[in-house]
């Protein structure tokens, strides 16, 4: 992630809490914290963003910091964003698109049944430059299949 850093601080952090406030209230984004339910700490984030409010369509992205990777945390972050677009948001389509790299998110949007569609070229710009990018989406019909598991 491009704002995961080193020195990441106190500040960053406390302007980040103010962004999603902001972000809610204008219904421009819906970024969820992730947090381990006995000690609060901070596990990692997901949430709805790439809003086309037009078309109902939205991007899911996720995070989780390394100790917690490998633990189905992402995967279920990523559903119960889905399932926050697709029930209370009203969107039709939810994207996930990973960079062709980024091999463990492309296994959790095929974990939670989303379909893949393309690799894109140009899709995401990250480290300077734009990349080729894996792109999944889930329609509402697709959490059925959840309600299965």
């Amino acid at each position: 992630m491009p704002w995961c850093k080193v020195d990441y601080s106190l500040e960053d952090a406390i302007n980040w809490i103010a962004f999603t406030q902001v972000a809610w209230s204008n219904r421009t984004e819906f970024p969820l914290g992730i947090f381990e339910s006995v000690t609060g700490a901070v596990v990692g984030g997901a949430g709805i963003n790439q809003i086309n409010k037009t078309h109902r369509i939205g991007n899911i992205g996720y995070w989780v910091s390394n100790p917690h990777t490998g633990r189905g945390v992402a995967k279920l972050a990523a559903k119960q964003a889905a399932l926050l677009g697709f029930g209370e948001l009203g969107f039709t389509r939810l994207e996930i698109v990973a960079l062709t790299t980024n091999v463990a998110s492309q296994r959790v949007a095929q974990g939670i049944g989303a379909t893949f569609e393309c690799i894109a070229r140009n899709r995401l710009h990250a480290h300077g430059e734009a990349h080729e990018a894996a792109v999944y989406s889930l329609t509402p019909e697709d959490t059925k299949l959840w309600q299965r598991e």
